[in-house]
């Protein structure tokens, strides 16, 4: 791999710029198609756990005020906590208040056809070829689709690509006022999602890259304006319910790798799984693009580009970031020339219609739809409890399954754990693991905890120890989930 630099990045970038200034009338075509993938993805019904509790507590924060104790979980109850996403929960809940949960969907839409553009514009400036730019973005666009979602991460991923524009287009509005889009920008990303802490690694990676490439990042020039507009945007974000507890949020969290060993989002993708597949074709174009592009890379491309791609591979929560961030700096390396007008304009406008036409078409089957799917919790496992009257007791449940029970039944019922791992203690999260793994102690972590009901998956080893128990008895069952009370 060669990393010698042979182009002058802003050089480069006005070239393009200059070459996509006067593109084709069908180029649009391919940005409206990205924004459609991007609503259809943004529109699919609500069931993430995580959402489910992030919902509940904009709820909260509209009826009480923004939380700065725990309320959901009977383990640890007013224990500290910080609401790093509270103004996404804000979001959520000001959605639902003017439009239900199709508000909600809505928003996550407009949010997906957002980042469908937004990318696709990253890679057409820097490849100039719409062709070249469409089949780069198209590998990114499904790493990060694969991630996007209605948790607060889709703000932090829309925030990310906005970032990017700032950053590989000077020319821009958001290039060209730092000290102004910077504070705000990440003021936002900061109040909606942890990842902000890696839009700053980008910029400090952009600045050590541009180092190397000859332009000092303290001498007067541009990369002096975006470390100062960093510098400015880091204060910003101190700005807000927790004060300077918000910036330091997601180091605390890195600080917990024992809890955070076993969570899903946190270990290294699955090759065998769609999203490890999609990273993985990611992971071979962008080495192409660095060792045999059409256009050698600078310093400042290759180190931004490992970097991330490594992050990637160390926690699948980052693949989407890796992608969106190396996303034009591939589609650099690919870089064409513009091609010539090839499409009928009648042809061209009659394609732009059936793409709104479809986007309607979405939106409508959302309007006419469930808003949420619920069928992998155990929605009528807690009914019966409910109906029994014994949703207030001390209920063992998995923490997936807590981020539902929150959602629906809080304040009535309180969790023994949910996915807040930055919030539990980690004696709290390794008495979970000793139940739900049916670990030798489990039996006094629910006597201890004077739990007295287990709501789990029909599979599983818990569920045989709890039949075998002369001290648990089944009180229902369905395909899924059965409940045991404490005899």
């Amino acid at each position: 791999m060669t990393t010698t630099p042979t182009i002058d990045v802003e050089a480069f970038d006005a070239a393009a710029l200059r070459s996509q200034s006067k593109r084709t009338a069908l180029t649009p075509l391919f940005g409206l198609a990205f924004a459609l993938g991007g609503l259809r993805i943004g529109l699919a019904k609500l069931d993430d756990n995580s959402f489910l509790w992030h919902f509940r507590t904009g709820r909260l924060i509209l009826d009480e005020g923004i939380p700065h104790r725990d309320v959901y979980s009977y383990t640890v109850p007013g224990a500290k906590w910080i609401a790093q996403s509270w103004l996404a929960e804000a979001a959520y809940a000001v959605a639902d208040r003017f439009a239900g949960p199709l508000g909600i969907r809505l928003m996550i839409g407009a949010l997906g056809a957002a980042l469908g553009w937004l990318m696709w514009t990253s890679a057409l400036h820097a490849a100039a070829d719409r062709l070249r730019a469409a089949g780069v973005t198209l590998v990114a666009f499904v790493v990060a689709m694969n991630i996007f979602g209605e948790r607060p991460l889709a703000f932090g991923l829309v925030a990310a690509a906005l970032l990017v524009i700032a950053i590989e287009r000077p020319e821009s509005v958001l290039g060209r006022l730092p000290l102004l889009t910077f504070p705000l920008l990440f003021w936002v990303w900061g109040n909606t999602h942890g990842s902000m802490s890696l839009g700053f690694a980008y910029v400090a990676l952009h600045l050590v890259g541009r180092w190397f490439d000859g332009a000092r990042p303290w001498v007067a020039g541009r990369e002096r304006s975006l470390a100062v507009a960093s510098l400015v945007a880091g204060a910003a974000i101190a700005i807000n319910p927790y004060g300077p507890m918000l910036l330091v949020f997601p180091f605390d969290l890195l600080s917990r790798g024992e809890v955070l060993r076993d969570v899903r989002e946190w270990m290294s993708p699955d090759f065998r799984s769609p999203l490890g597949m999609a990273f993985g074709a990611w992971i071979a174009l962008a080495l192409v693009a660095l060792a045999r592009g059409r256009h050698r890379v600078t310093r400042r491309d290759a180190l931004i580009v490992v970097a991330f791609v490594l992050l990637g591979l160390w926690a699948q929560r980052n693949v989407a970031l890796a992608a969106i961030f190396g996303l034009p700096i591939v589609a650099r390396a690919f870089a064409g020339t513009r091609r010539a007008e090839d499409a009928n304009p009648r042809f061209v406008q009659a394609i732009a219609l059936s793409l709104v036409a479809l986007a309607g078409t979405f939106v409508l089957t959302a309007v006419n739809e469930p808003d949420f799917d619920l069928r992998d919790y155990p929605t009528k496992a807690l009914e019966f409890v409910d109906d029994q009257g014994r949703i207030g007791e001390r209920i063992f449940m998995s923490d997936r399954d807590g981020g539902f029970a929150i959602a629906k039944y809080w304040p009535r019922t309180r969790v023994f754990l949910d996915d807040r791992f930055d919030m539990y203690p980690a004696s709290v999260v390794t008495e979970y693991e000793d139940v739900a793994r049916a670990r030798p102690g489990w039996d006094e972590v629910l006597a201890d905890r004077e739990v007295t009901l287990v709501v789990w998956e029909r599979r599983g080893s818990l569920v045989q120890l709890l039949e075998l128990s002369p001290d648990w008895a089944r009180i229902y069952s369905d395909k899924d989930f059965v409940v045991y009370e404490r005899v």
